[in-house]
């Protein structure tokens, strides 16, 4: 049987998992697509299966206004098919994925997946670990450099004395008012890092002054070929003290010269974007689709309500 006659969907609980993570972890997916991933932050979720799961794609489910829809959940970036796949398959796997819902709002790695759906570019920036850490420092800016300087002379420390519950109470005293995040998201958040921990993925570090304060708390998630950088934050002394370029730097020179990349995950905020720049990564570019095939008048009532881009 031909591939593409033999594709899919199938429900989270249905699925064979090992098969599913097997080859995820033997296609080099990104990280988001791991069944335990997605159990711990999706609402719902199904898997399109190709074959024997020669090929896999996550379906992340939300309901919202009485209505089902593929959407993107708190962190996670992008779910992308595992393969590459020919004109042929993906016209398959999207026939399959229009039918069964009619609300499609997600971010893919294919510039070409959705063709009739409404697309934006999103930018993340994507760092070579593959050489000496010299190297890597020496393409730094000027400006990164100065303040990696800064935060020697501020006396930002290294630790890995820290746990879980220490990042996300950092990071909410950081970004709450701004975030769009509320208490259910951060109690997946937690549910997420402690299964990471527990399999291996998650890679903690603090900042701390010359007095044994907490100024930063950040972690990063590391699949054996990308180190993600998940969530971290400064106090506000961190930010003084330059923490996050100290924190950033630290995780690289402990991994310069591994066969990774750092994945800064993003970022499309000029002032964000403007920091990961400094460490002169390259640009890889992924693009959020939005597709709603209701009927006039009820489509333009939910694209106003649901605001995609």
């Amino acid at each position: 049987m031909a591939l593409k006659d033999s594709i899919n969907i199938i429900a989270a609980s249905g699925l064979d998992r090992h098969k599913w993570d097997d080859c995820v972890q033997r296609q080099s997916c990104l990280i988001y697509s791991y069944s335990w991933y997605l159990d711990a932050i999706a609402e719902d979720w199904y898997g399109l299966v190709a074959g024997n799961y020669e090929m896999i794609m996550p379906l992340p489910v939300k309901r919202k206004l009485g209505i089902t829809m593929l959407a993107i959940p708190p962190f996670i970036q992008r779910t992308d098919s595992s393969s590459f796949l020919p004109p042929e398959i993906r016209s398959e796997v999207v026939a399959k994925i229009i039918s069964f819902a009619k609300i499609v709002h997600l971010n893919l790695s294919d510039p070409e997946f959705f063709p009739a759906a409404k697309k934006r570019v999103r930018t993340n920036f994507i760092l070579d670990l593959n050489k000496p850490y010299a190297s890597i420092f020496d393409k730094f800016t000027p400006q990164c450099q100065k303040n990696l300087r800064k935060a020697a002379k501020r006396g930002c420390l290294w630790s890995g004395d820290l746990s879980i519950n220490d990042v996300i109470r950092l990071y909410r005293l950081a970004y709450e008012q701004r975030s769009s995040y509320d208490a259910s998201h951060y109690q997946k958040l937690e549910k997420l890092l402690t299964v990471a921990m527990e399999k291996g993925f998650c890679r903690l570090g603090a900042v701390r002054d010359e007095q044994g304060d907490m100024v930063y708390a950040g972690l990063m998630f590391d699949d054996g070929k990308r180190l993600y950088y998940l969530l971290g934050a400064p106090t506000e002394k961190g930010r003084q003290m330059r923490a996050t370029y100290f924190f950033i730097d630290q995780m690289i020179q402990k991994y310069a010269g591994t066969a990774r990349v750092l994945d800064f995950e993003g970022s499309d905020i000029p002032d964000v974007a403007k920091f990961y720049s400094s460490f002169s990564p390259a640009i890889e570019h992924y693009y959020e689709y939005y597709l709603n095939r209701y009927p006039f008048p009820l489509r333009n009532i939910l694209d106003r309500k649901l605001k995609p881009f």
